[in-house]
């Protein structure tokens, strides 16, 4: 397994690939970023039983808990360690 070295504002990679078939293990595909995979499940939770919307708003605010979430997630982790 590789070691990735976690850019502390998009989370890392949500879901990369590493490709089983290479001899020295290797990431192939960086995939989406984590911030980004959080803001897609955080739009889900803010648009579900709304009749309006204001999506630009939602969006915005859908990163700023990515954000947040990113942020807790990595002072958690190096108080674990």
């Amino acid at each position: 397994m590789w070691s990735e070295k976690v850019d502390e504002r998009t989370g890392g990679s949500a879901f990369p690939f590493v490709d089983p078939s290479s001899e020295r293990t290797s990431r192939t595909d960086h995939g989406m970023t984590l911030r980004d995979y959080f803001a897609g499940q955080v739009i889900v939770g803010l648009l579900t039983n709304k009749t309006t919307h204001d999506y630009d708003g939602e969006a915005a605010m859908a990163f700023e808990m990515a954000d947040a979430l990113i942020r807790v997630r990595t002072r958690t982790a190096a108080a674990s360690q």
